[in-house]
């Protein structure tokens, strides 16, 4: 590997850790974790219709998150609401919840301007890049294109 390359992956992890410990600080005051965020974030994709947890755990971010668990507090909290699979009952089916919609508005209304990950210094051009760019080294071109942000 060129000095570079070295240099770069670098770069990567330590901006990555940087932009999660900031994200974690944000949630923080809403009571959820960053986890939390990115299975109400897949949700509200597919809001108002629900998805097997199993399809959630697929689209996470952090693909080795304990769904289950992590499912139960939203549970808890009222951000979610689960039910049988009605194809196999093995399987559970999550949807948002009102509050969960709530909470994702107030965390939209504040995520740019309060969350301060370094992301929002960048031009829309300059995001385009960026993303081709993350693209390239995943060797995944439909990367950006699967995530479901609305």
């Amino acid at each position: 590997m060129e000095k570079y390359h070295a240099i770069l992956q670098v770069k990567i992890y330590q901006v990555a850790q940087l932009m999660l410990k900031r994200e974690q600080h944000f949630f923080k005051d809403f009571g959820i974790t960053q986890k939390q965020f990115n299975i109400l974030r897949i949700l509200r994709g597919t809001y108002p219709n629900s998805i097997s947890l199993k399809e959630v755990s697929a689209r996470m971010i952090d693909s080795s998150s304990d769904i289950t668990r992590l499912a139960s507090r939203l549970i808890k909290k009222e951000l979610i609401m689960v039910s049988t699979n009605k194809a196999d009952k093995r399987y559970k089916d999550a949807s948002l919840s009102k509050s969960g919609m709530n909470l994702l508005t107030q965390i939209d209304k504040m995520a740019l301007e309060k969350m301060k990950t370094g992301i929002q210094h960048l031009s829309e051009p300059e995001c385009k890049t960026m993303n081709t760019l993350l693209d390239k080294i995943t060797g995944d071109e439909q990367l950006t294109n699967s995530i479901i942000v609305r």
